[in-house]
């Protein structure tokens, strides 16, 4: 049973690494762990990746390109002009809520973990 949760844990560390060059590579907005509000009014452009942490658009916020969610929350109020991607995590489209298409859900574990702020890298929105 070690070797299995060893196992599990070192993929989902593989795949946050390679996720985060790659996201740094395209000059998308990566946050790790925390809580995060996109304020009324904000615009966070091109993706954004989410890896373990909260994040809420509110109404008239609006993200620009595809939204990754991995073990995350999601509360979706605003505008999403690209696909939105969940990888073990809780999406919440509001009534509110503008999106290209229904969130595409990848589950194997019925959890989310979250972790505090570890880091925030290119941010273009003052979350």
């Amino acid at each position: 049973m070690k070797i299995i949760f060893l196992s599990v844990g070192f993929l989902i560390f593989l795949f946050v690494v390679v996720m985060g060059a790659l996201t740094l590579a395209n000059h998308d907005t990566v946050i790790i762990g925390g809580d995060y509000l996109v304020p009324n009014g904000e615009v966070v452009h091109g993706n954004l990746r989410l890896f373990f942490s909260q994040v809420t658009l509110e109404k008239n916020a609006r993200v620009e390109g595809a939204i990754l969610s991995f073990s995350s929350t999601l509360d979706v109020w605003g505008t999403v002009r690209g696909n939105i991607t969940s990888l073990e995590s809780e999406i919440n489209i509001r009534p509110s809520a503008q999106i290209k298409d229904v969130p595409m859900d990848t589950s194997v574990f019925p959890l989310v973990l979250i972790i505090p702020e570890m880091a925030r890298l290119n941010l273009s929105f003052g979350g």
